[in-house]
């Protein structure tokens, strides 16, 4: 996770978001900060050592092209993508005598806006998922027990029950050429949970049309905040299914695999494992039930 820039034509930086690489060359589609849409996104800042993700914004932060840094207050700089502690800033003027600078002349050195912390942990205890793998916070618990389910004629993401609210954004990057655009919004309310609690049932979905996809082909991502900040997504790959030579073929799209079902999706996960439960696809797991080799519903699970 990194605190990348959004900056107009030129090199403004109106705000600053959280991203993963994946925003890396990317386009802005919407406003954002008095940013038209289209303004480009530009790594700022790693995380800082705690965690937090911050950076500088504001008429007087820019970007400049030629040297891939920004200026910041106070005459100040940073390389794009350097540690936010890296940050150089001019030192104060040393006094007439050869001694420390009076404490009127030291330079102001703006600290950065902290924009969210990525590990929101929801207990000290854990959260216990369907597997019976124990979470230690609420971004590894959402992003690795949410099922993907999809079908011809929309693609859904179940994410599990938990004891915040959650707001989403969908988006759509389709193959080839084409920018990522907005697809929806919205908000999943609490379910009321306890950390530890096992009961899923009051899971939530959201759903989107596949004929809101353009193309047809490309990636879905649900990106997802609680209140105290940017959590994490979900991503699937969305194609017409299709027969795949093994599995290591299949998990370059899905990586943890394709189910038949959601009533068998969690046999894929074994116990204490932290990575995401398989895609469920029932076309695609048709064209390859032969990679199922335990026959448990699930071609190809991790």
């Amino acid at each position: 996770m990194c605190g990348y820039a959004v900056v107009d034509s030129n090199g403004v930086v109106h705000g600053v978001i959280v991203c993963s690489d994946w925003c890396t060359g990317r386009l802005m589609e919407q406003e954002y900060m008095g940013c038209p849409p289209g303004c480009r996104l530009i790594v700022q800042g790693q995380q800082t050592a705690d965690g937090n993700v911050a950076g500088w914004h504001g008429p007087d932060v820019r970007y400049d092209d030629s040297t891939r840094s920004f200026t910041l207050p106070g005459g100040g700089s940073i390389s794009s993508g350097a540690r936010m502690e890296d940050a150089v800033f001019p030192q104060p003027p040393a006094s007439a005598g050869g001694g420390s600078s009076s404490p009127t002349s030291s330079a102001t050195v703006p600290e950065p806006d902290v924009i969210s912390s990525p590990d929101v942990t929801t207990s000290a205890m854990g959260i216990m998922g369907t597997s019976g793998t124990l979470y230690s916070s609420l971004e590894s618990y959402v992003l690795n027990e949410s099922v993907v389910a999809i079908t011809n004629s929309n693609v859904s993401v179940q994410v599990p029950a938990v004891n915040t609210d959650l707001d989403y954004v969908i988006f759509f990057d389709p193959a080839g050429s084409r920018p990522a655009y907005e697809v929806a919004q919205g908000s999943i309310e609490s379910s009321g949970i306890s950390a530890m609690s096992t009961n899923r049932s009051v899971a939530r979905s959201v759903t989107v049309p596949r004929s809101k996809l353009s193309t047809g082909r490309g990636m879905l991502v649900v990106a997802l905040r609680t209140d105290r900040g940017f959590l994490g997504w979900v991503s699937t790959t969305v194609q017409p299914p299709k027969k795949y030579s093994n599995c290591k073929a299949l998990r370059k799209d899905y990586p943890s695999g394709v189910s038949r079902a959601a009533d068998v999706v969690d046999k894929g996960k074994k116990a204490n494992s932290t990575s995401p439960l398989p895609v469920v696809n029932p076309d695609v797991y048709a064209k390859n039930i032969r990679l199922d080799a335990d026959k448990d519903g699930i071609a190809c699970e991790v």
